[in-house]
């Protein structure tokens, strides 16, 4: 009777520990997969992180890609300049004479004004309200005492 009793323990023995085991290993598996997914959104939180460093980023706003003045842009500022050629190398032609720094051999600030004058008229040849405004800076800067 000792070994069927003994057989008996040894059996409910066995399938306790089995049991056991299967519960360890199903909640190690839980604990596992619970880990992964956790794991896996860091993962995904610091690749979202580095791609947005990496990235640069621009912020434009509406009022830089429209431009200010759209008479710039417009057939009218074209034709106005190309009217306005004739009269703008005729006084480019004079204000150039007038401004030539070789005239002021003795005045070391009138030969710089000159030079700066001279230089912005050669930027502005076309405009002929830069030009007009260059005359009057010539008048009062250079021939002004």
């Amino acid at each position: 009777m000792k070994d069927s009793n003994d057989l008996l323990i040894k059996n409910d023995s066995l399938d306790i520990i089995n049991e056991l085991v299967d519960q360890t290993n199903n909640s190690f598996l839980s604990e596992n997969k619970i880990l992964l997914i956790l794991l896996f959104f860091v993962f995904i939180y610091l690749c979202f992180v580095l791609y947005n460093k990496l990235t640069i980023k621009y912020n434009i706003t509406s009022h830089q890609i429209e431009p200010d003045n759209k008479e710039d842009d417009s057939l009218d500022t074209l034709f106005n300049k190309l009217r306005d050629q004739p009269l703008c190398d005729d006084l480019y032609k004079k204000l150039i004479r007038r401004s030539h720094p070789d005239l002021f051999p003795n005045d070391k600030n009138k030969i710089k004004s000159a030079n700066e004058i001279t230089s912005l008229l050669g930027k502005h040849k076309l405009e002929l309200e830069k030009l007009k405004e260059l005359e009057i800076r010539i008048q009062k800067e250079l021939y002004e005492v």
